[in-house]
């Protein structure tokens, strides 16, 4: 790995050039409130200056372990070695899963202690379980998902049951782009709904899709971004055409 990686690394060196920045302006303020406590000064810009300071502290924190965070995946893609057989999973997004939970929490009381006689109140909280179990259903469902790789023999699964099966020579090119959760929140009621749906070319989710030779796609996989750089040196491995639109971190592996 090189050894000045960092400074090739366009979003790592930006990172570490504003922690230098929020660092120099906590000390500033760190100075003033020490000035400010030695010399007495009014109580209001002691308060003041000690808010800021706090918040430096904390935005200061945040990035130094973000850059940490960074440097080991990094670390971690610079090292990866393809191996001979691997399996990788589809990502389980279980923050979302909890928040789809605790929506169906709060809304199932709220079915059953609703006392109103319109028949539009009645079916708004049936609604929105519906919807939210549909949720959690697909989340979960998404999640049972694998791929087991053996050389260029490479195996679909679900719930770890095979489902697929194809060489990685029946793969004309494959596709990297990105994904993520798009919120679209309405109001039903006085009850506020969100849909998530994946918005692709944009966000911070791989999602690699697989196209045959007739420029069909007859696969996509959701993928860690450690798992997206072990599949992109696998298909590099074997010199499969790969159009990557993610450019995480501003990764070249080619």
């Amino acid at each position: 790995m090189n050894k000045d990686f960092d400074n090739n690394i366009h979003i790592l060196t930006k990172k570490k050039e504003s922690l230098k920045v929020i660092l120099i302006l906590f000390l500033i303020f760190l100075a003033f409130l020490g000035l400010e406590i030695y010399y007495e000064s009014l109580s209001e810009f002691i308060v003041m200056t000690a808010i800021f300071a706090s918040i430096l502290l904390v935005w200061l924190t945040i990035l130094a372990i973000n850059i940490y965070s960074i440097t080991k995946i990094v670390k971690y893609r610079d090292n990866t070695v393809v191996p001979d057989e691997f399996q990788i999973s589809s990502p389980k997004h279980i923050f979302m899963l909890i928040i789809l939970i605790i929506f169906s929490v709060y809304i199932i009381p709220q079915n059953i202690m609703d006392p109103s006689e319109n028949v539009f109140q009645k079916i708004k909280y049936p609604i929105c379980l519906i919807i939210i179990f549909i949720g959690i259903y697909r989340i979960y469902k998404d999640g049972r998902y694998s791929i087991n790789i053996m050389k260029k023999n490479i195996k679909i699964l679900f719930k770890n049951q095979e489902i697929s099966y194809f060489n990685v020579e029946n793969i004309a090119f494959v596709k990297f782009s990105r994904t993520k959760k798009k919120a679209t929140f309405f109001l039903l009621g006085n009850l506020i709904i969100g849909f998530f749906r994946n918005k692709e070319k944009s966000g911070n989710y791989p999602l690699m899709q697989l196209f045959d030779f007739k420029g069909k796609e007859f696969f996509r996989f959701s993928l860690s971004i450690k798992d997206y750089w072990l599949m992109k040196k696998y298909f590099l491995k074997y010199n499969v055409k790969t159009e990557d639109l993610c450019d995480f971190l501003n990764d070249d592996l080619s």
